[in-house]
Parts: structure tokens; sequence; C-alpha cells
């Protein structure tokens, strides 16, 4: 019979999480022989989202089970089988994606991280990155799936800590850890810092209060979108460990008041472009546009090279469409699930007004918070 993930874990989670080192041993290289009898192209398309699933469920189960271990300062019993087991999963993981990339878009595809992978090891430089991609906008629509699996590459690192120090070194480690601290409201020690939503500067009425005056229907675009970016960001700093750590705060605060003030942040998070009324886009051809503009005055690492103010013009022009598109994506949800019924084909365009407000701050367009005109986009 075809090796079986889905029946492999099922038949060793017990053991790998009972707290007994023999059997944890045993049930190590259990994992180990079946996982060198998978063959993932035998597997039926009906049954390939569910193995994906059971090899995430397996290779949490190993973690743990090394966690416990190491606890119990027993880890030199099972280092050799956890090795091998660790590669094997990762050998598991490609021979999975090998099969779906080859089965193309018709096999719904597998839950991985915002780092594009499923089981650690996670990359340690693109985890630092996710804070940058956070206040961009781009994970703004699954907030939840974001920081879960934040939680898990935290844990990932935890656990396999002198496995990520080997690969990456100490250097990218850190900082990746810090990061994730930082997003997720953490202690040195991995504790959860609880925040103050008291009336104050955390309080997201306060931010509320600041995006009505300031990004109202009458609000000049530009102003409006920079302050929308920035009281947005401030709401995604506490929005993270109020979603990791709801429990705590609902014991603290209420399961009410958990969710005023989720809702408020929220509300933050999503405020709407001062635009007027959006028609539906061509989304490709959006993209290609904005695509094009990034490439001709913004390369990586080096000056602009055209004049400041032909950027300042270009970027303003962009900032004002991507924020009109960005606003149609929520004024026509329905309508563009429609038109785009693979979800991987629709995205935000939050990320282009974040990119185009950062472009225009370096080519000197630089505007106050606040500021009014008559003219809208």
């Amino acid at each position: 019979m075809a090796i079986s993930l889905r029946r492999l874990f099922v038949s060793t989670s017990a053991g790998l999480l009972s707290g007994v080192p023999a059997r944890i041993e045993s049930c190590l290289e259990q994992v180990e022989a079946g996982l060198g009898g998978l063959d993932a192209t035998a597997l039926a398309l009906t049954a390939l989202r569910d193995e994906f699933g059971a090899m995430v469920d397996l290779y949490r189960a190993v973690r743990q089970a090394d966690a416990f271990m190491q606890q119990a300062l027993r880890s030199s019993e099972v280092g050799e089988h956890l090795l091998r087991v660790y590669y094997a999963l990762r050998t598991t993981q490609a021979a999975l994606s090998m099969r779906y990339a080859m089965e193309g878009r018709g096999v719904a595809p597998p839950e991985t991280s915002p780092v594009g992978t499923a089981i650690g090891l996670f990359d340690a430089p693109k985890v630092l990155a996710q804070q940058t991609h956070l206040a961009s906008g781009s994970y703004d629509a699954d907030l939840s799936r974001f920081v879960a699996w934040m939680k898990e590459i935290w844990t990932d690192m935890s656990v396999r800590r002198a496995d990520y120090l080997r690969f990456y070194g100490e250097s990218d480690v850190e900082a990746a850890l810090a990061g994730l601290h930082e997003m997720l409201d953490l202690d040195t020690s991995g504790r959860s810092r609880l925040r103050d939503f008291a009336p104050g500067a955390r309080d997201p009425a306060v931010l509320l209060d600041r995006l009505t005056n300031w990004a109202g229907p009458s609000a000049d675009l530009v102003g409006a979108a920079r302050a929308i970016q920035e009281a947005s960001q401030q709401a995604r700093a506490s929005l993270l460990p109020l979603i990791a750590h709801r429990s705590a705060y609902e014991d603290e605060l209420g399961t009410e008041r958990v969710a005023e003030i989720e809702a408020d942040l929220m509300k933050a998070v999503n405020w709407p472009f001062p635009v007027g009324e959006t028609p539906l886009f061509d989304m490709a051809a959006e993209q290609d546009r904005f695509d094009d503009l990034l490439s001709r005055v913004a390369r990586v690492g080096a000056d602009l090279p055209e004049s400041p103010e032909t950027v300042r013009v270009s970027a303003e022009e962009a900032l004002r469409r991507a924020c009109l598109v960005e606003q149609s994506l929520r004024d026509h949800a329905s309508e563009y699930r429609v038109r785009y019924s693979d979800a991987r084909a629709r995205r935000s365009f939050r990320w282009y007004v974040w990119e185009f407000l950062s472009l225009l701050d370096r080519s000197g367009g630089q505007s106050s918070l606040g500021a009014r005109s008559s003219g809208r986009s």
C-alpha cells in the first residue's frame, strides 16, 4: 500500500507528543521510514491538499517532540534522528510542491507562509522583510492569517534556533527574531506584553478622529493618502498583538471591548481614499502601468535617474490613480470576484499607494498632514 502522510501522522503523533523519550525516539524512526516510501506522483489529485496538510501537521509534531527533548536535556538521544527527519520532511515538501507545479492551477493550492514555504527552515532575511510588506498594506486583506504565520515562524526559530544559526548566521537570525518580537509584541522571553488601550495615544478613537479631520471626503488626495498610510500603520501595530494574544486581552478587557477595539482598528486600516465614485479597472493593465513607472524612475540602491520634478509629477499622478484603483477594488469587490475568479489574480493595490508615497517623498514632494484642497481625483 502506498504511503499516506495522513496515516503516518495519525499513527505517530501521540507518541511524538507523549513526553516519553523512548516513545519519541521510536516514532521518529517510524516517521523517517515512512517518509522514505512516499511517491508524490502516485497521490490522487483529490488527496494532494490533505496530504500537504498532513505533512505540515507531522512537521509540527516532530518539532514539538524536539522542543520537549531540549527541555528535558535529552536532545543528544534524538539529535541524529531529528536531523534526518527534518531533511526528509523538506524533501517531502519539495516533492509535493513539484507535483502541484506539474498539475497547475486546477488543484487547490496548499497554504504557505508569506515567505513562500509551509515548514522550516523559514528564510530569515525574508522574515525580516515582512515588516516592510506589512507597512505597505500587502497583508491587510487577511491580517489574521499573517499573524498565525508569524507565530508559526517564531515558534520554529525558537525551537530550531541552532539550525537557524548554522544556516543563516547570528546577525540575520537575531534581526528576524527582533522583528517578530516587535510585530507580535513579545518580550525577550517570548511572552506577550499587553497594550493599554485606555483613552490616550493608543486608543483607536484617536486614529479615527485624525482620519476624519485629515482624510475626509473634502481632503486633498495626496495629503489624505499620507494620513491614511501613517494611521493605518499605527493601527496595524496594535492589531497584530491584539489578534495574536486575543484570549489574554479578552481576560483583561472583556470580549466586547476587544471586539470594539478590533473593529475600530480595522476601520482605520481600511479608511476609504477620498476619490469619489470609482469605475471598474483592468487590474493587469493597471499593474503593468505602475510597474513600468517604477522601473523607469526608481532603481534599488541608485539615485533617481530622472529629474526630481519629473519624478514628483509622475509619482503624484500615479499615486492618485493607485488610490482610485485600490478604492475601486473595495467598492466593487463582488464584481471583481466574478471578473477574476482565481483569487490569486486579484490583489490589493495598497502596496503601490505606499510605494508612490515613498517615491514622492524621495523626490521632495512631501506635504504636511491635514493639507486640504477643493480639488478631487
